[in-house]
């Protein structure tokens, strides 16, 4: 009964972590300008669960979000840049 019980836990936990990836996107200069974080639920599109930060052409932080499960968790910012 307990091998039961630790085998269902285990599935479930495989289910709700699933497998997180990082995808990147740079601009043609080769400038990072996306880092997002997104787990494969099996079920069409990836989905965003992490951190999503997009940077401007500076490379400089434009803005940082965290996910979970596509949903929108806790603290949030996005940055300004100064004038020149």
């Amino acid at each position: 009964m307990l091998q039961l019980v630790r085998i269902i836990i285990a599935f479930a936990l495989s289910l709700a972590l699933g497998d997180v990836k990082i995808v990147d996107q740079r601009d043609s200069s080769g400038t990072l300008r996306l880092h997002r974080e997104v787990k494969d639920t099996g079920h069409g599109d990836p989905v965003k669960h992490g951190w999503e930060i997009t940077y401007y052409s500076t490379g400089d932080e434009q803005s940082r979000f965290h996910y979970q499960n596509d949903i929108l968790d806790g603290p949030w910012k996005e940055l300004f840049q100064g004038a020149p």
